[in-house]
C-alpha cells in the first residue's frame, strides 16, 4: 500500500459514437455496392459478350471483393471501438466512484491523486487499500482497452484491395 495512487479519468469516448455510426454506415453502403458489382460480374455471356463485356465482368468481380472486404473492415472497426467505449465508460465510473468513496472517507484529493499518511491500526488503511486496488484495476482495463483498440486499428485499415484489373488483351488470355 502506498501513501498516494492515481484517480485521473481517461478521455471522455462520447464523441466516438458519430465515428461508430458513419463506420457501420460504410460498412452498409460498402456490402451494398458489393452486392450489386457481385451481380455485374455474373452476367452471362449470352446477355454480354466479347472481350470488352469479359473484361467488365473480372473488374467488377474483383471490385466486388475489394468493396466486400473494406465492409468487413469498416464494420470490424466499428465494433472494436464500440468495444473500446464501453470499456472506458465503465473505467471512467469505477475511477468517479474511487475518487467520490476516498473523498467521503476523508482522503486528501490533490488534483488527481488520493493521499493518505498511513497511521498505524487505522481502521481507514483497509478502506484505502481497496480503493487504491480498484484505482489500479480501472487503469490496467484502460490500458487493455487501448491496446485492443489500437490492434484492431492496425488489423481494418490494411488497405486490402483486389488486384489490379487486367487489360482487355490481359483478360483474354
Amino acid at each position: 500500500m502506498s501513501w498516494f495512487f492515481d484517480v485521473a479519468l481517461p478521455v471522455d469516448p462520447s464523441g466516438c459514437q458519430e465515428a461508430i455510426g458513419t463506420l457501420r454506415s460504410v460498412a452498409r453502403r460498402a456490402r451494398s455496392a458489393s452486392d450489386v458489382l457481385g451481380g455485374q460480374s455474373g452476367i452471362p455471356t449470352e446477355a454480354f459478350g466479347g472481350l470488352a463485356a469479359e473484361t467488365y465482368r473480372l473488374a467488377c468481380g474483383r471490385l466486388s471483393r475489394a468493396t466486400a472486404g473494406l465492409a468487413d473492415d469498416a464494420a470490424g472497426l466499428a465494433a472494436a471501438l464500440e468495444e473500446y467505449v464501453a470499456r472506458l465508460v465503465a473505467a471512467r465510473s469505477t475511477l468517479l466512484d474511487v475518487r467520490e468513496a476516498a473523498l467521503a472517507a476523508g482522503f486528501r484529493l490533490v488534483g488527481d491523486i488520493v493521499q493518505w499518511v498511513p497511521a498505524p491500526a487505522s481502521p481507514l488503511g483497509e478502506l484505502y487499500g481497496r480503493l487504491e486496488r480498484r484505482a489500479a484495476r480501472a487503469h490496467d482495463e484502460i490500458a487493455d482497452a487501448t491496446a485492443a483498440w489500437l490492434r484492431a486499428r492496425d488489423q481494418f485499415t490494411t488497405g486490402r484491395l483486389a488486384p489490379p484489373v487486367p487489360s482487355a488483351t490481359e483478360g483474354a488470355r
